[in-house]
């Protein structure tokens, strides 16, 4: 069990309970998660090259003149660009938000359950317990390393665009992108349910 930096140490203590014991803490390989992001990274390649050539393209920068020829009227026609670019960046980004996000995660396991801290948005933190009922349903997902997932819970989020069409996507909570996942696997068996 590598040691946690002194935040998540920190938060890891002021969680547990009176009689409450710490059986294994951990946090999820960086590397593995950021590599989750590689496919949005890829497909902000095109996106924010298409947002550059609108702006160079509307501002008049690529054929010369004044962008739009259309005169002053559309001055601010470059700046519907922006959102697009910032979006595009964002996705070109994604492995190191993915991996900061990563550093800020912690798991732990003790003799009443398992915990999931996530960072949120704005330095907040959300914290998951998991009771041994809630892990009945665990499934493991293996990696050639031995690291891997453990899977608490699977659920589907649904959304809707203007259209009308509805599109779910299913998404997992757990144990994410951890070492020597089939032994943590084990604790958690021999700890909560066994």
């Amino acid at each position: 069990m590598d040691p946690l930096p002194e935040e998540l140490e920190i938060r890891l203590r002021a969680e547990l309970r009176g009689g409450e014991q710490l059986v294994w803490s951990g946090q999820p390989i960086p590397g593995r998660i950021m590599r989750s992001a590689i496919p949005i990274m890829l497909f902000g390649i095109p996106f924010t090259g298409l947002a550059i050539f609108w702006l160079a393209n509307a501002s008049g920068f690529l054929f010369g003149g004044s962008g739009n020829g259309a005169g002053n009227g559309f001055v601010v026609f470059p700046l519907f660009g922006i959102p697009f670019l910032l979006v595009g960046l964002g996705m070109l980004t994604s492995p190191t938000w993915m991996r900061r996000r990563a550093r800020g995660t912690c798991y732990a396991l003790t003799n009443l359950r398992a915990i999931v801290w996530t960072p949120g948005f704005f330095r907040g933190m959300e914290v998951r317990s998991y009771q041994a009922p809630d892990l009945d349903r665990m499934t493991r997902r293996d990696f050639g390393d031995g690291s891997g997932d453990l899977i608490f819970e699977e659920f589907f989020t649904t959304t809707r665009d203007c259209n009308g069409f509805t599109q779910s996507r299913r998404n997992e909570r757990g144990f994410m992108g951890i070492e020597d996942v089939k032994n943590v696997e084990d604790q958690i068996r021999r700890t909560l349910l066994s």
